[in-house]
């Protein structure tokens, strides 16, 4: 079996669950990278594991219409176009209706 082929394979049971308990725990983890800002304080960029958000993306991909169906009207990230005018003019609405 080539590398590939193993590599997809293993994609294929984490795709469908099938991972142990103590390997998943590795495919959640990253790794913190730490800089310094400019002017004062670090930023902290977390590099996740690149299997898992491969299998991730491609599961959100394969899925993105059920996914819309399921998330919309509640969600503003998923397959959503005019996603920051419609979260300013619902802002701007609970404003108007909640002037406290």
């Amino acid at each position: 079996m080539s590398g590939f082929n193993l590599y997809f394979e293993v994609c294929g049971h984490i795709a469908q669950g099938h991972v142990p308990p103590s390997i998943s725990c590795l495919l959640f983890a990253f790794r913190l990278l730490l800089l310094e800002k400019q002017f004062k304080g670090i930023c902290s960029i977390p590099i996740g594991e690149v299997t898992y958000h491969l299998v991730a993306r491609t599961l959100a991909i394969q899925f993105k219409d059920i996914l819309a169906k399921h998330f919309n009207p509640h969600q503003f990230g998923v397959r959503t176009h005019g996603e920051c005018e419609i979260m300013v003019y619902g802002i701007q609405v609970m404003l108007d209706l909640h002037l406290d």
